[in-house]
């Protein structure tokens, strides 16, 4: 007996589904009294089996999944790259990931309230906060191609800072926030540059140099004349 076995495509979010059809070949003999029992099966990729070798072990899916990283940058002479900026992410996935879990490495990020683990809502969102500094980053792994992400910026504008992001090898944007239509297509890096600048002014050594060498030179005189005097006593 043969079947011909395809696989339902349910459109899982995610999967690749093996589009092939499978054969099974299922070998009955009849009992000395005179039943029927099965003696063996094979499962074949073809429908041509005269290689007897030529078996399949199953239906072979693929599932997807892609990275996120989120990247801060701090420049300027004024810029603090000690100082920790504060950045909301969410996430936009199909209801059928609910309970799904997003592992985060943490690898590049040094505070410690920052979570390891998100897990995908009822909904199909995810939303959670973090603190990176100058040259730190965060990987959210793990999500699938159809899955929207937006990334902002916690930033008072009284800090100082002018804030651009680019999002891969792009130019850069202006603004605290990415928008809410970027898919997980690709793995995909998001970079935060905070930049401070103050302008030192100019000429300060020229305008009181004069004054510094005069009182120099009078600390000069006072230091031998007192000596002298010193020694006259």
């Amino acid at each position: 007996y043969r079947y011909v076995i395809t696989e339902k495509n349910d459109s899982a979010d995610g999967f690749t589904y093996a589009t092939n059809s499978l054969y099974m070949d299922v070998y009955v003999v009849t009992k000395d009294d005179g039943t029927l029992s099965v003696d063996g099966y094979v499962l074949h990729n073809t429908a041509d089996n005269s290689d007897a070798n030529e078996k399949s072990e199953a239906f072979i899916n693929k599932y997807t999944t892609n990275d996120l990283t989120i990247k801060k940058t701090v420049t300027g002479n004024q810029g603090n790259k000690g100082q920790y900026f504060v950045f909301t992410v969410e996430i936009t996935t199909d209801v059928s990931n609910a309970g799904d879990k997003y592992t985060v490495d943490l690898t590049n990020a040094s505070d410690n309230a920052n979570a390891s683990e998100l897990t995908v809502n009822s909904e199909g969102k995810v939303t959670a906060t973090y603190k990176l500094k100058h040259n730190e980053s965060i990987l959210i792994k793990g999500m699938t191609a159809s899955t929207t992400y937006k990334v902002a910026e916690v930033l008072e504008a009284a800090e100082g800072y002018r804030t651009t992001y680019k999002i891969d090898n792009g130019s850069e944007q202006n603004g605290l926030e990415t928008t809410d239509l970027n898919t997980m297509a690709n793995d995909a890096t998001v970079e935060f540059i905070n930049n401070k600048e103050v302008t030192t002014p100019t000429g300060i050594i020229t305008t009181f140099a004069p004054y510094v060498l005069m009182v120099a030179f009078a600390a000069v005189v006072a230091f031998f004349f007192l000596r002298r005097r010193n020694r006259e006593i």
